[in-house]
């Protein structure tokens, strides 16, 4: 059952699920940042909307994508953008810079992208593969 926070409108898998209700525009968090991370955010968002519907938020901590529940997080930096998803396995290789579990079938999964030509297809199917997972 799904629960929508009555201060924010942010909707959660889980009743009462903690969140931060700070809301900022997805314009605000490429401010003072190198025009390259808000190319490689576009880039990555004209790919995800291929996989289907999704919702986004944009809260302070970053640009959050989810289905049912989240499953990418984007989060623009001066120089990168530091992309986060989640996959039922560990996949500890090139392009992943760390990993760990948050649960038991869930391993989030940290990628840094300095340019567009960064973004290759493995990367595209770990994302498809994470937005299939949580379920659409």
């Amino acid at each position: 059952m799904a629960w929508t926070c009555p201060k924010c409108n942010r909707k959660f898998k889980n009743p009462n699920q903690w969140h931060s209700c700070v809301q900022i525009s997805i314009a605000d968090h490429f401010l003072n940042k190198d025009p390259q991370v808000n190319a490689i955010y576009d880039h990555l968002m004209a790919f995800v909307d291929t996989l289907g519907r999704v919702r986004i938020s944009s809260m302070k901590s970053g640009i959050l994508v989810a289905t049912k529940s989240t499953f990418l997080a984007l989060k623009p930096k001066r120089k990168w953008l530091d992309v986060e998803f989640y996959l039922d396995h560990d996949h500890p290789e090139f392009q992943v810079y760390k990993t760990f579990q948050v649960s038991k079938n869930r391993y989030v999964h940290y990628v840094r992208l300095e340019q567009v030509e960064d973004i290759n297809d493995q990367l595209m199917q770990w994302i498809e593969s994470a937005y299939n997972l949580i379920g659409n």
